[in-house]
């Protein structure tokens, strides 16, 4: 199986002998003798040609996927010679969040943990921000714990758990855009946990309790 994150370029490596630059790839939703192409925001043209090729592999770049069903799935991975010869090399899973729906509710002074609904692997971090919208932030959550699957697929989570740290006594209410980020290994190596390598995707709204500034109005004149 090949795993893709959302909103990451969708680089996949075919394996095989005799490999040809004039080679093809696509991803079909049934079947690679009757494909059905697949339909999917920031998805290549398909089929795709390979970005570099060797005798013995190829490299295929299907696009910065922004949306698409998470998690185990029956997407398949077609590839095809130049005379048209067609032949299955594999299904395509996506990392990312499983709902666009998810909302929550913090306190100022409370530590403000959430529990999001996304499929993922421990090895491929993420984070979320809060804000007005996705470009436009004002806090950040780090991952904290996961929830792992069965046993055989135990390297895998549809739950993992971030937090906002304490929420400031003084945090302005309201309602938040909450969105979603992957974060490069590479960068949180290099100790930036902060730094995300695509943009956002929005999973829901964070809201935060209190009352708003009253308006005083002076008494009319008489």
């Amino acid at each position: 199986d090949y795993l893709c994150i959302l909103t990451q370029e969708c680089i996949l490596q075919i394996e095989g002998a005799g490999l040809s630059i004039q080679s093809s790839l696509f991803i079909s939703n049934d079947t690679c003798e009757l494909p059905i192409f697949l339909s999917l925001n920031g998805l290549s043209q398909m089929p795709a040609q390979p970005v570099l090729g060797a005798g013995n592999f190829s490299l295929y770049n299907l696009g910065a996927i922004q949306m698409a069903v998470v998690g185990p799935s029956f997407t398949k991975i077609c590839w095809s010679d130049f005379p048209g010869n067609i032949v299955e090399v594999g299904t395509l899973e996506f990392l990312g969040p499983a709902r666009l729906d998810q909302n929550f509710t913090c306190s100022p002074g409370q530590t403000c943990n959430l529990r999001v609904e996304e499929y993922a692997l421990s090895t491929s971090p993420s984070l979320l921000r809060a804000g007005t919208s996705c470009a436009q932030t004002i806090m950040e959550g780090r991952r904290i714990s996961a929830v792992t699957l069965q046993v055989t697929r135990k390297e895998f989570s549809w739950t993992m758990d971030y937090s906002f740290g304490i929420i400031p006594a003084d945090a302005d209410p309201g309602h938040f855009m909450l969105c979603w980020y992957p974060i490069s290994p590479e960068r949180l190596a290099e100790g930036f946990p902060g730094s995300p390598i695509s943009s956002g995707i929005p999973v829901g709204m964070l809201t935060l309790r209190g009352p708003t500034e009253l308006q005083v109005h002076p008494p009319a004149v008489a």
